[in-house]
């Protein structure tokens, strides 16, 4: 279990993103409370228009103060700096707890990946490890999110599921843009919450 020591930022009972239409894309309106997950869950007809999905939602996000990754902090300016940050020294820029941060490096060693310890340097992260890392800064630093895991690979969705669990259990809320990783008889389906809304566009391809 990960322990997500979180500030409490914002109080509010649920959020609400009207009706999202691109193309031939219609995302319904959005009502989320708190302690909900909202899964987007786009299909391999519609992986062209991801990009622009994506950055719609974010623009509505921003609209109702609901955080992404790009709120994160960025306070290094010249690339050397970035290269010599640790995993480590990423996560207490973000001002998390160092219980918050032993705990995600434990649960990390305990799902084998190995990739992501104390002293990993940020810049050699593969692409979805550095996800992760950020998805975690992410739930530190609001009560209310927007993440994106689409294309993430089973051991790092099932952890991301892991961390999102607590923070769901501790009031959370969380819209997420995912491909259709599960079908209804998976329990990873609801891994992370069973209150779990979800709405499927284009055509589903399930990969486990």
């Amino acid at each position: 279990m990960v322990i997500i020591v979180q500030k409490q930022l914002k109080k509010m009972k649920s959020i609400k993103i009207p009706k999202i239409k691109y193309q031939d894309i219609t995302i319904p309106d959005i009502e989320i409370n708190r302690g909900e997950l909202y899964r987007i869950e786009l299909g391999i007809s519609h992986n062209k228009l991801r990009k622009k999905l994506s950055q719609l939602l974010e623009n509505e996000c921003k609209k109702l103060e609901v955080a992404t990754v790009k709120d994160l902090k960025i306070t290094y300016k010249l690339k050397y700096l970035f290269k010599s940050k640790t995993v480590y020294d990423y996560l207490k820029q973000q001002g998390i707890e160092e219980e918050s941060i032993q705990n995600f490096i434990q649960s990390c060693k305990n799902n084998q990946l190995n990739k992501i310890s104390e002293r990993t340097i940020l810049s050699k992260l593969p692409e979805q490890e550095l996800r992760l890392i950020k998805f975690f800064a992410l739930l530190n630093y609001d009560k209310r999110i927007f993440i994106e895991t689409s294309g993430m690979y089973l051991p790092l969705l099932v952890i991301t599921y892991e961390i999102i669990k607590d923070f769901l259990n501790n009031g959370g809320i969380v819209i997420e843009l995912a491909y259709p990783h599960f079908d209804k008889t998976n329990n990873l389906k609801w891994h992370a919450t069973k209150k779990l809304k979800s709405v499927q566009i284009g055509e589903m391809k399930i990969i486990a």
